[in-house]
């Protein structure tokens, strides 16, 4: 069985390591693949983004990463988020929050 290299660009399958192919469809492949990771990055910044509360808020009685500013300094923390009660955190409750974010996907496994 002889041995498949690979274009070090899109992937297409050589005959030798020093064989050319079709540089257009090189740069075609390129071109989707920059697109695919464009939107990717895009929707993976989405995630990650602090989301103004003037915004939109999250769904009700959810819990969420939260910012505050206030008289005591920025603070970072969870909070929970409730339609009719605001924010609250450790028995605090309406508290002033200016951008909150999803908290992330809990790592898998048991430990």
């Amino acid at each position: 069985m002889s041995e498949m290299f690979r274009c070090n660009y899109c992937g297409m399958v050589l005959p030798s390591p020093d064989t050319f192919h079709d540089l257009q469809s090189c740069a075609e492949y390129l071109k989707s693949d920059n697109a695919r990771l464009t939107a990717e990055l895009a929707e993976l910044r989405e995630q990650v983004r602090w989301i103004p509360v003037s915004e939109r808020l999250p769904e009700d009685c959810t819990n969420a990463l939260a910012f505050e500013n206030d008289m005591f300094g920025q603070r970072i923390d969870i909070h929970n988020y409730h339609r009719t009660l605001g924010w609250s955190n450790n028995g605090r409750v309406n508290i002033t929050v200016t951008h909150w974010m999803p908290l992330p996907t809990p790592p898998e496994g048991k430990e």
